[in-house]
């Protein structure tokens, strides 16, 4: 089976990104949301919006690409950075701060679809067998077996 993770590029180093999280950024972010925090927007301010695409702040890092590099960038998150996010998601309040970025991985770009195209699409199988059984696992046919009776059901 091939294996379809990003490739980590080791002679590339990454960008040192000096992000500035302001007041504004602060009042206009989404809780919950990884591609709209407050990092996340102070992030396309700092590097660019036209350069940092598909921003995604979690609990593990911040990630975002960079379309004219064709890479792919992950930082794992400063000790300022994790406390803000997290209060910041617990509904508490957070101070405007600045930190650098640095020392992070450097990523090839996944361009979306171009390798599903190839592939030839996945027959689920509806009996079950032992080949389904591991491909699947049990508890896939109990859920389809619940959705098959419930049809069955509101059919009568």
């Amino acid at each position: 089976m091939p294996n379809n993770a990003h490739k980590l590029v080791r002679q590339e180093s990454t960008p040192a990104v000096t992000v500035v999280v302001t007041q504004r950024h602060i009042d206009e972010a989404l809780r919950c949301s990884g591609s709209k925090c407050m990092i996340a927007e102070a992030i396309a301010d700092a590097y660019g919006r036209e350069r940092a695409l598909f921003i995604k702040v979690d609990g593990t890092g911040i990630q975002f690409s960079d379309p004219i590099r064709d890479r792919r960038f992950l930082y794992f998150h400063t000790t300022k950075t994790h406390d803000a996010f997290l209060r910041w998601d617990q509904g508490l309040t957070v101070k405007p701060f600045t930190v650098t970025l640095r020392d992070g991985q450097v990523r090839v770009r996944n361009h979306g679809g171009a390798n599903r195209a190839h592939r030839a699409p996945q027959q689920t199988p509806r009996k079950r067998t032992r080949a389904g059984i591991r491909k699947f696992g049990v508890c896939r046919y109990s859920a389809m077996d619940a959705a098959r009776k419930v049809r069955y059901r509101t059919a009568q």
